[in-house]
């Protein structure tokens, strides 16, 4: 979908007042990871990546039907199918700039799947910010994190200048 919708916005910039050099994606959860994957392995047109509560690295999900659904299998059973899906194993000198946020109460995607992937991606040199919502669970955290939408807005703005 990503996919899709980019080559959209690329292709009716002039109608839509775009500007194709200033393209940034934003996603969470499962759209989190799939904007990470899309910028990281498809795109190298995209500016800046805004991603909360998502999983990066999916091989720490040995059973999740979750990931099933997502890659027809369990880890065990397709593990480099894992591995390429996974964006942390994406990581490269064209890494665009990074936007982080999630919940510190997270039951669904672990807080750590965000601290472990900003620290790949600071070790990538590449720039990152995080911020962790102090409160609230996954669900709650993405309808209801106001702050976390404002500091990812200021965090575009200032990356697509």
């Amino acid at each position: 979908m990503p996919q899709i919708a980019h080559q959209y916005f690329l292709d009716h910039a002039q109608e839509l007042k775009l500007d194709p050099k200033k393209i940034a994606l934003w996603g969470y959860s499962s759209g989190g990871h799939t904007v990470s994957l899309y910028a990281l392995t498809r795109s190298r047109k995209v500016q800046a990546v805004v991603s909360g509560g998502a999983p990066y690295d999916l091989t720490w999900y040995t059973h999740s039907p979750y990931v099933k659904a997502y890659t027809g299998f369990y880890r065990d059973d397709a593990f480099q199918t894992y591995i390429d899906a996974s964006p942390v194993n994406h990581l490269s000198k064209a890494t665009p700039p990074f936007f982080l946020y999630h919940a510190l109460n997270d039951n669904l995607v672990e807080h750590s799947q965000t601290t472990s992937f900003e620290s790949k991606l600071i070790i990538n040199k590449t720039p990152v910010e995080r911020y962790d919502i102090g409160f609230w669970g996954h669900g709650f955290a993405f309808a209801f994190s106001s702050k976390a939408i404002e500091m990812g807005v200021n965090y575009l703005e200032k990356k697509l200048k």
